[in-house]
């Protein structure tokens, strides 16, 4: 069997394990950063719709406004540009 390219339309999700496997693929070769863990995290707790508040001010000392503001950020920028559009849609929808 063949694994999925790397790159792929930006609108195109065939399921959340393809998205995060192109993440974790491309992210291996580099450093990480706060954007990373932001988005990491968002990726983790989006199954159990979003993290608590209490969860994001233990991990990031953010209040739930200011987290979700941050992650709209970052999904807008270079750091998100592995996730499709249907990936970054839903890890905002909790907000």
């Amino acid at each position: 069997m063949n694994a999925p390219p790397l790159t792929r339309p930006a609108s195109q999700c065939l399921d959340d394990h393809v998205c995060l496997r192109v993440r974790r693929q491309l992210a291996s070769g580099r450093r990480r950063t706060y954007s990373d863990e932001l988005l990491d995290f968002a990726i983790t707790w989006r199954h159990w719709h979003g993290p608590s508040a209490e969860d994001i001010f233990v991990t990031f000392g953010l209040t739930r406004r200011a987290y979700y503001s941050r992650l709209s950020q970052v999904l807008d920028g270079p750091a998100a540009s592995d996730l499709c559009s249907t990936m970054k849609a839903n890890l905002l929808q909790y907000r």
